[in-house]
Parts: structure tokens; sequence; C-alpha cells
């Protein structure tokens, strides 16, 4: 296999910047100090390249260089999450939403960035409408949580599925598997999960304990499912 061509180094094999005017433009900040403390004899070998492990600037130089080409890959990517309570009650203010907060702690804890809850009443529209203003927005996780029963307003499945490119039906029957011995009734809930482009969308029921519950199984699975979106390879 021939070797990779380093683009940093000019003919003289000394390094040097490339000129990447041509690319796109991007707004980055990088801000770096440091103190070095080396004697006069030191500095004679570093000016005449004679430390006996090489050239050590140009060493110092093309680690500096390959570190910053390699600043996405090395720093920790922030994932974003959105969490959208489907409930007339806590819409209209009757009940505080227990459920969306505890959810919102929850994916705080697990490292998510969130913003605070949106809440909106048992109406597939402005269910749907919640579900696209956040995949709008690229966020990385939706999770809906309420309207996931057989009442007759229970419509948030409804109103997911068209965002829905990929199902994932192993997280609603983890959910219920993970539930079910707790609360029999679990079985009953008619969640769904799946993909759109980037995105993981997952409704849960509106109890507290079902939140509680599907933390836990986020927390299992969603890491992985961020990787693989995002094209790591796992294979």
């Amino acid at each position: 296999m021939s070797e990779k061509k380093l683009t940093h180094l000019n003919a003289d094999g000394q390094s040097h910047m490339v000129d990447v005017s041509g690319r796109d433009v991007t707004v980055r900040t990088a801000q770096a100090s440091g103190h070095v403390k080396i004697s006069s004899e030191v500095i004679v070998m570093l000016r005449d390249n004679t430390v006996p492990k090489g050239d050590v600037l140009a060493t110092a130089r093309i680690a500096g260089i390959m570190g910053a080409k390699r600043t996405p890959e090395l720093m920790e990517t922030s994932v974003k999450a959105a969490i959208i309570t489907a409930s007339a009650r806590a819409s209209a203010g009757v009940y505080e939403d227990k459920s969306g907060e505890i959810l919102k702690a929850g994916l705080i804890s697990l490292g998510y960035e969130v913003p605070d809850v949106v809440i909106v009443p048992d109406d597939l529209k402005q269910i749907s409408d919640a579900i696209a203003s956040a995949l709008a927005m690229k966020t990385d996780l939706i999770v809906t949580t309420g309207g996931t029963g057989i009442s007759p307003t229970d419509v948030t499945p409804e109103a997911t599925a068209p965002h829905i490119q990929k199902l994932l039906p192993g997280i609603p029957e983890a959910l219920r598997a993970y539930s079910r011995e707790k609360v029999p009734t679990a079985d009953l809930s008619r969640g769904l999960a799946g993909t759109h482009s980037s995105t993981l969308i997952i409704n849960l029921p509106g109890s507290p304990g079902a939140v509680k519950d599907g933390l836990v199984i986020i927390e299992r699975l969603a890491g992985h499912i961020h990787e693989q979106l995002r094209g790591k390879d796992h294979g």
C-alpha cells in the first residue's frame, strides 16, 4: 500500500501551512498558551539542529498542524435533544408537566443540551408541527411524552409516523419489556421510535414512571444510534 503524501511538507521536507482559502468558510476560535523553561545550551542545540532526537521544532510544528486538522474529531460533539409533552391539561396549565421536567433533567444528566420543554395539547397537527420544528433545528434526539395510549385523544403515534423514515421497533419493545413487570398495562403503549435523517425520534408514555423507564432505554441505546447516524462504522 502506498503511503499517503503529507500535504504539510514542502519539497524540501519542511513543515508548512497549506493554503485552504478555496474551501468553505467556517467560524473557529482557538486559544493556546504555554511556558517552557530551558537552558542556554538547549537553545543552542535547537538553533543549530543538533538535538540527538532530530529537528524537534519541525516535529512540534507538524504535531500542531495535524492537531488543528483533527480538532473536530478530538473535541466532544454536543448532542441536542428536544422534548415535546402532549397533554391537554398540562398545556392548559391545569397541572404541572412533571414528566417533561423529569425527562429534561434525565437527558441533561446523560449529556444532552436540552431547551425548554414544548407543551402542546393532544392535537395531531400541533404535535406534528412541534416535531417538524425540532427537526428543522437539526436536533439529534426528539422525545415526546404522552398520547401513546388507546383513548380517543391519544394521537401522538399518528402525529409522529409521517416524520419517521426508518422505524426502530426494538426501542418500544425494549421499553415495554422493561416496564411490564411493574406496570402490566405498559404493553398497551403504541409509542413509535425511528429516525429521520440524523435525528432519533422516540415516543414515551405520559406517566413519570414511564419516562424514567424510557430514560433507561435511551441511555442504553441512543449513544450507539447517534454514532451510526453520524456515519461511524461499528462493523
